[in-house]
């Protein structure tokens, strides 16, 4: 996916490349440290104990906690415009990446965009969104998620998403 973004020209930072343990305190410092990044979005594969559970869901943060934990008056403005910026970060993400992925064979559940109150939502500084791609405890979700030809569908959808967001921030002038 990176390697989509950069040819269109976007600055993109990985906290990791292997399937290494990374802290979600260390991947929260590391996006907070880099003062010119405008989103971050984690990627992950769902897992359940219920092995039909299917499909693709979207977490963005709870406004609730936010303006709970970290509201002040003259903070208000800004967290409200950091909510609103995570929310269609997060609907436009999840809306391409659902479009990439589905196909008449294929048929992809949509388990929606979520609210949360993940670490890697209440505690970057920019918008910030979490992807779960499917699930691994589903045996055809599995096999599909270590499919090479489908990880790069999924990737296409997370960059038309990330690009059709920052269109939309340009459009609304945000």
């Amino acid at each position: 996916m990176a390697s989509l973004l950069i040819k269109k020209d976007f600055n993109v930072l990985i906290t990791r490349l292997t399937d290494d343990f990374i802290t979600l305190d260390d991947r929260t410092e590391f996006a907070n440290l880099c003062k010119s990044c405008q989103v971050f979005v984690s990627i992950h594969s769902n897992h359940s104990p219920n092995v039909n559970a299917s499909g693709i869901e979207t977490f963005c943060v709870d406004d609730s906690f936010i303006f709970s934990q970290f509201s002040h008056k003259n903070q208000d403005n800004i967290l409200s415009f950091k909510c609103k910026k995570c929310r269609l970060l997060a609907s436009i993400l999840h809306e391409n990446i659902l479009k990439s992925a589905s196909t008449k064979q294929r048929n992809i559940i949509d388990r929606k965009v979520k609210n949360a109150r993940f670490k890697v939502l209440t505690a970057t500084d920019m918008p910030a969104v979490l992807v779960e791609v499917g699930f691994l405890s589903n045996k055809k979700e599995a096999l599909l998620l270590r499919a090479e030809y489908y990880q790069r569908i999924l990737a296409k959808g997370i960059c038309n998403g990330i690009v059709s967001y920052f269109n939309t921030l340009d459009a609304l002038k945000m």
